[in-house]
Parts: structure tokens; sequence; C-alpha cells
């Protein structure tokens, strides 16, 4: 975890994310087109265009992100993130989350969804049992597999971010 000064993170730029509009999505000779299944209000389709953020060569190495099934991510905060890399097959997804701010908002880990089109990735924290919180963010680097390699026919989504932490200024410096 990278603890970053809220005062640092509002020189950098803001991220910019980018929205697909198709709502058809292409497919192989040998397989039938696929139909995208439509997106939720608020998500965002990825650009794919890993980060060369300078600030995220100094942070720790990444680490294997916990993975949420629906039960246990029921209910939790979900947080922005920008991607950092991916694997050569395109199933290894490395990220860069804001995770919250201490002890009043705590990580707890990914939840990755296949859907027709798309694989899902949400960030997910919880709020913590401090009422006083760190003028901070907190930062996670992780690692997380995914069920399908995105790109071509599959998007790669970043679902709606929790209202509070929604502000894209969080994730200035890291694109």
């Amino acid at each position: 975890m990278i603890r970053i000064s809220a005062g640092a993170l509002a020189l950098a730029a803001v991220v910019a994310l980018t929205a697909c509009s198709s709502e058809r999505v292409g497919s192989t000779a040998d397989e039938p087109p696929v139909t995208a299944a439509p997106l939720v209000a608020g998500s965002i389709v990825d650009a794919l265009a890993p980060s060369q953020s300078a600030v995220v060569q100094t942070m720790s190495p990444p680490m294997k992100a916990d993975v949420l099934d629906a039960t246990t991510a029921s209910g939790l905060l979900s947080m922005p993130w920008v991607l950092v890399s991916l694997s050569a097959d395109h199933r290894v997804a490395e990220i860069v989350a804001v995770t919250g701010n201490g002890s009043c908002v705590v990580p707890v880990g990914v939840r990755v969804q296949r859907s027709p089109g798309a694989v899902t990735l949400a960030a997910l924290s919880r709020k913590g049992p401090d009422q006083s919180c760190d003028a901070r963010l907190d930062f996670e680097r992780l690692t997380v597999e995914l069920p399908v390699a995105v790109g071509g026919d599959v998007r790669l989504i970043h679902p709606p971010t929790d209202p509070d932490w929604s502000n894209p200024a969080f994730l200035a410096g890291l694109t």
C-alpha cells in the first residue's frame, strides 16, 4: 500500500477514461457475433491503454488481489482504479486502486464478473470503525486474473464508483 497526500494528487493531471458506445462487438469467423450486455449506468469501458505514470513505478510491486464472491462483495464500496498493464495473453490485469483513507475506509478485494462481451472489474472497500478520518488517500497495486482475455470482442468495464469516491482527481498522476 502506498499513501499519497491529497495535495500531491491535486497537482497531477485528471484521469480521462474513454467510454465505448458500441452495443455490438465483433467475433471470430468460427463464432456467431456476440451481443454485448448493456452497461450499467455509470459504468465506463476501459480504453486498455495502460498507465505510463512514473508514480506507479515508485510503488511497491503488485500483490495478487483477493477475489470476492457475490455474497462477500454485496454492500461494499466500489472504488476507482486505473489499468497499469495487461499480460501478453490479456488475461491478467495489473491495476492501481484507490482503497480508502486509512481506518475510515479499508480495502477488501476485487470482484470480477463475466458477461457477454465484457469483464467487469470492481475494486472494493468497506467503511471502517473510525469516524475521524485522515486527509489522505491509500492505493494498492494489484494483479487480477481475468476469466477471459480482454480486448477485441471483450470489453474491460469499470463499474460505477461509489459517489463519495468518484472524483477523477483521486487517480490524477497515475495515468
